[in-house]
This record gives structure tokens, C-alpha cells and sequence, in this order.
């Protein structure tokens, strides 16, 4: 186990770019005994525009929780975030799943333009609500989500809400057992930014370490 989170650390600390307020989740819950790695690069259309990389670890907790970790760089100059994810309502039938995720995030970053420009602390609680379903294709497991993630953000002196929509999808390809392939719109509702993000998931099995099939 700590070794596995050392490799998540050298690989995000190696990178030159980190995501930030986005989903990049469904409402399922990781299988028990199952770690989930997750990369994503996210590119933000508006505001300090650019490239931002994240990396997440999710882990099972109970048979209706599961915690997450993230690490980021990039636009934003560091984020570190911890989730408590809570999904009471399984994918079943006509049913789709549905989650709630809660957490702290930190992060350092710019403000301003020019000599007016400086580095803030951003401090934001965070809670994002998720909708999944799964639909089993010839191809793979299309997995389709919305997700309305809410913040209350402190950062230079002052606070406010913070508010997007997030539409995605994850794709399992037939072909790969471990590996599955997401993509994610960001849309600014509050105080935030618009954004397109590319990612995906291993699943790694403590027993087997890290497979890329």
C-alpha cells in the first residue's frame, strides 16, 4: 500500500502540469479490495486559461462508502483535496446511481494581472452530488454521469460560492480488463470556470500491482 502511494506521488511531482474542481467520477463505489487510479488532464477555456494535471486515488470503505485522495499541479500551482463519498442508491434496473462526494481542497494559486499579480491560498469545502447509469455496449461499459459540484471558497481575504455542472462519460473497452477511458465538460455556473477534461482509470489489484490491460 505505501508503495503504491509513493509511485501516485513520483509520477504527479514529476509532472509539469493538475486539475482542479472537477468530477471525474460516476456514482458507482470502488470493488472492495480494488484501488482506483485516476489521471486527468483538464484544459481551462476561460480565465487563467491552460493546462492543468490531477491524480486520484479512490479506495473502498464500506458497502455504501469509499474515500478519495488528490494531488494536483499545474494553472493552479498545487491542490491537494481529501472525499468522503457516500452512494446509497445502486445502478439497478431502470435506476440510475446516485452519490454524494464531500471534502476539504487546498490549493495555491495566482491572482491578479501584472505587478498586481500575487499567490493565494484557496481554501474551498466541497460538495458534489453525482447521477450515473451503465450501459453495456458490443464495444464496452458506457458509463454516463452529471454532477452539480458545489464549493464554499475562501481565498484572499474573502468568500463566496462556488458552483458548475459537470457532464461526462467513462468507456470500459471489451478488450481491456483493468483500464477504462473518461472524458468531462465543465460548465461555469458560480465564481468558477469552464473547462474539457480527458482522463482515465486503472484498477489495481494490490495482489497483482500495476497491470495496464
Amino acid at each position: 500500500m505505501s508503495r503504491l502511494l509513493s509511485l501516485i506521488c513520483l509520477f504527479l511531482i514529476s509532472s509539469q502540469a493538475s486539475a482542479y474542481y472537477s468530477t471525474m467520477d460516476t456514482a458507482e463505489l470502488p470493488k472492495e479490495g480494488i484501488y482506483n487510479l485516476n489521471v486527468e488532464t483538464q484544459f481551462i477555456t476561460d480565465g487563467d486559461s491552460g493546462l492543468n494535471l490531477l491524480g486520484r486515488f479512490d479506495s473502498h470503505l464500506t458497502s455504501d462508502s469509499s474515500y478519495r485522495v488528490e494531488l494536483g499541479f499545474g494553472v493552479v500551482d498545487f491542490q491537494v483535496a481529501g472525499f468522503y463519498k457516500w452512494a446509497p442508491i445502486p445502478d439497478t434496473g431502470n435506476q440510475p446511481a446516485m452519490s454524494v462526494s464531500g471534502g476539504v481542497s487546498l490549493a495555491h494559486t495566482s491572482v491578479g494581472t501584472g505587478s498586481s499579480k500575487k499567490s493565494v491560498n484557496d481554501l474551498s469545502l466541497r460538495a458534489h452530488p453525482i447521477v450515473s447509469k451503465k450501459f453495456e455496449q458490443q464495444f464496452g461499459r458506457l458509463t454516463p454521469y452529471a454532477s452539480l459540484p458545489l464549493g464554499l471558497r475562501t481565498a484572499d481575504g474573502s468568500t463566496d460560492l462556488t458552483a458548475q455542472l459537470a457532464i461526462g462519460s467513462f468507456l470500459k473497452p471489451t478488450k481491456f480488463k483493468n483500464m477504462s477511458f473518461a472524458m468531462e465538460i465543465g460548465f461555469d455556473l458560480s465564481n468558477t470556470f469552464t473547462y474539457f477534461s480527458l482522463g482515465f482509470t486503472l484498477n489495481m489489484d494490490p495482489a497483482e500491482g500495476l497491470v495496464f490491460n
